[in-house]
């Protein structure tokens, strides 16, 4: 078992569904777009970002632009007010994957 961690845009093109689908569940982790703006606060790699003036609004677009595609998607989790910890076992309680004791 793995998780493969995709850019946002690999749900646009219907081939990455097809193949991801066939190895797994897609998992679609999502915020609010205020909490998405200051998780990537320090990152220089965001185009997108980094020429926004309002860069809420330029991820509110973004997430309503691909809402089609994160259809596609087995599970949703909002991620804005959650912890690592608390993501990682909202996807095993999601799954329904037994959890052997520790």
């Amino acid at each position: 078992n793995c998780v493969i961690a995709t850019g946002g845009g690999v749900v646009l093109n219907p081939e990455n569904i097809k193949a991801l689908r066939s190895r797994g569940w897609i998992v679609l982790l999502t915020a609010r777009p205020e909490v998405i703006v200051d998780r990537l606060k320090d990152e220089a790699t965001r185009p997108l970002l980094q020429q926004a003036d309002d860069k809420i609004k330029a991820i509110r677009e973004l997430l309503d632009a691909r809402e089609k595609y994160y259809r596609n998607c087995d599970l949703f989790i909002d991620t804005s007010d959650l912890s690592v910890s608390q993501v990682a076992e909202e996807i095993i309680r999601q799954l329904g994957i037994p959890v052997a004791d520790k």
